[in-house]
């Protein structure tokens, strides 16, 4: 939701031709998915991958709390014994047993309390907008939403970032294809900087 967007964007305008094939795939998968060909490239949030992979950083983000306008914590930062106690909706994409989010939370000596689990992200705003749950969602992602409907506010928690890389397996880096995917995203990524005001996290063309 927050790199795609741009990258089709620019593919069609610089390489119409071009078809692009996305899947959702959790992270788990993707060593066996990268190390057989089924996919060029993963891109995401994708944290101890084997060393044997290539990577290329694409952007930082942090977390924000997303809940409904109207919601009883709207209109206003919120405390941790807030964040903590109020009922949230967790986004986890794997077969993990703990999500992102909570890894996060984890690493600081905190837990929260998940009232209920999705696995696609997609189904998080129709449930935040119908119910007292809080969501986390990435920054970036913000613009996004209707401000009329949902409110925005950061999580009072410190280190909440996560850093998003495009990973790749070393049989494939000098394929000139790959090349050219490769520096279409990191074209994107400074583009995706720019718009944000952050700093150009995106590496050299190639990787």
């Amino acid at each position: 939701m927050v790199l795609l967007p741009l990258l089709i964007e620019h593919i069609a305008r610089i390489a119409p031709r071009v078809s692009v094939n996305i899947q959702s795939r959790p992270n788990e998968e993707l060593p066996v998915l990268l190390d057989n060909g089924e996919i060029d490239l993963a891109v995401g949030v994708i944290p101890n991958l084997p060393r044997r992979f290539k990577h290329m950083a694409l952007f930082e983000d942090r977390y924000r709390c997303m809940m409904r306008q109207g919601h009883p914590l709207a209109g206003r930062p919120i405390t941790l014994e807030e964040f903590l106690s109020a009922d949230q909706l967790s986004v986890k994409p794997g077969i993990s047993d703990i999500s992102r989010v909570d890894r996060l939370l984890a690493e600081a000596g905190l837990k929260r309390r998940v009232a209920t689990t999705v696995h696609q992200f997609l189904a998080a705003p129709a449930i935040v907008s119908r119910s007292d749950l809080i969501v986390l969602v990435f920054e970036k992602m913000v613009p996004i939403f209707d401000p009329s409907r949902f409110y925005f506010c950061p999580v009072p928690v410190p280190n909440m970032q996560v850093a998003a890389t495009a990973v790749w397996s070393d049989v494939h880096s000098d394929l000139p294809a790959h090349k050219w995917l490769r520096r279409q995203l990191a074209v994107v990524a400074r583009q995706l900087a720019a718009e944000y005001g952050g700093d150009d996290t995106a590496i050299s063309a190639a990787g």
